[in-house]
């Protein structure tokens, strides 16, 4: 990890005043501890491959913990591309704060060539999201998902901290994509 010259990330603004740019990717690389303990939930994880720097990290460092995602197709892709990392446990659920089964809404497989390939990652419980996107409502489909809240996976997992934490959802009310990632030293305590 020690491998980046930290010097190339480091810029000046018009004033002089130094700051460093650097993508998830590259904190990962900064941040991570070489441990066997290290530990991620990626929320929103998709096929897991597709449009994400995370496997290519947690494949090649000693990583355990969960991957979630709703959508059963992207589910099913996620389970194979992580079928050799058994440290790594994908689960099939959305996160909802109240709700415990809704709809998700997302672009027919059969569709997507007619899309830029990041439409493959808009599953939303809000159809218009898909709209805002010029999805055509007949390229749209739905499932419905089974619920849970962020605590319950983390609990049945027992997971005790979270190194990194990654979000690629919208939000509970379909009002607002979310995009998060980053490293956190959450701790659980469980009585």
């Amino acid at each position: 990890m020690d491998h980046l010259n930290k010097s190339q990330y480091i810029s000046k603004d018009n004033i002089g005043i130094k700051y460093y740019s650097l993508s998830a990717l590259d904190i990962l690389l900064f941040s991570c501890k070489k441990s066997d303990n290290f530990t991620f939930v990626q929320i929103g994880a998709n096929d897991g491959v597709s449009f994400d720097y995370l496997y290519e990290f947690v494949t090649k460092n000693p990583c355990s913990r969960i991957v979630i995602e709703p959508i059963k197709l992207y589910f099913q892709n996620l389970v194979e591309n992580y079928r050799n990392y058994p440290l790594i446990i994908p689960i099939n659920i959305a996160l909802h704060r109240t709700k415990n089964e809704v709809p998700i809404f997302y672009v027919n497989p059969d569709q997507l060539k007619h899309y830029p390939d990041w439409s493959a990652g808009l599953g939303s419980f809000d159809f218009f999201h898909l709209k805002k996107h010029n999805i055509a409502d007949k390229d749209i489909i739905s499932e419905n998902v089974q619920c849970t809240t962020f605590n319950d996976p983390i609990l049945k997992q027992k997971l005790e901290n979270i190194d990194y934490l990654q979000i690629d959802t919208e939000d509970n009310w379909g009002q607002s994509k979310i995009k998060l990632s980053f490293l956190c030293g959450l701790s659980f305590l469980f009585f």
